[in-house]
């Protein structure tokens, strides 16, 4: 059955999810359209331009005058990141980059957020304006939640987000978080406390879910929306 045939992957795999993980070295995750990679000193200027647009400079103030400090910022945050693998101890980031002309558009990357208390594994991202409205956010927020349940073994991811900031709260509903409550926090950057609404995406109780992905495909479960393309792909064959 299904299960049988999940269970003799991760057999000759060694360990299923660990298995591809283990492979993808740079903790590349890919979508459809999107290649989600590790950031490099290549990137810092386009970050800076990117970081420059009127939205983020609203949403997020401390990007602004990102141009002074960004090397540092990569060389002393970013770069042992990677070596740590730990998104509650210092994050995680990997730049957002189109799989077809390869050009980098944004960031996403999860991180420690302890302002309530209880740390907590929370995602944040920003996408280049010009490519807002276009489904890219949502499929690197996908993946990226995703990516946290079954590598790190969260059961839950936290996002927080101003209640102006409608594109994000969208996209985040799109992925399956649902608002639980409005607080105020002073997020870096801001000079004084601001309300924010805490949103939480939760692993199903019981069912973890397998996944896996190569650079062009992606071998997942079935769900009862494949019903149709199922049908499609076998009468196609007779």
């Amino acid at each position: 059955g299904h299960r049988a045939l999940l269970c003799c992957f991760q057999f000759f795999s060694g360990n299923g999810k660990e298995f591809f993980y283990g492979v993808m070295e740079l903790k590349s995750l890919y979508t459809s359209r999107l290649c989600l990679r590790k950031l490099c000193r290549a990137d810092l200027s386009r970050l800076v331009e990117i970081a420059d647009g009127d939205a983020i400079q609203r949403w997020l103030p401390d990007w602004q005058d990102s141009a002074h400090w960004i090397v540092d910022w990569f060389s002393g945050k970013i770069l042992p990141q990677y070596d740590r693998d730990d998104p509650l101890s210092d994050g995680i980031c990997w730049g957002i980059e189109t799989r077809d002309g390869e050009r980098l558009i944004g960031q996403i990357g999860l991180g420690r957020f302890d302002s309530l208390g209880e740390p907590k594994a929370g995602i944040f991202f920003f996408l280049e304006e010009a490519c807002c409205g276009q489904g890219f956010t949502s499929e690197a927020v996908q993946a990226v939640t995703e990516y946290g349940l079954s590598h790190y073994g969260y059961s839950e991811i936290i996002a927080t987000v101003q209640p102006g900031n409608i594109a994000s709260k969208r996209v985040l509903e799109k992925c399956g978080y649902e608002k639980q409550f409005l607080f105020e926090m002073r997020d870096s950057g801001q000079n004084q406390p601001l309300p924010f609404e805490y949103f939480v995406y939760r692993d199903p109780p019981g069912h973890t879910e397998i996944r896996i992905e190569t650079e062009r495909l992606i071998l997942r479960e079935f769900t009862h929306s494949d019903l149709d393309a199922l049908v499609k792909i076998t009468e196609g064959q007779h």
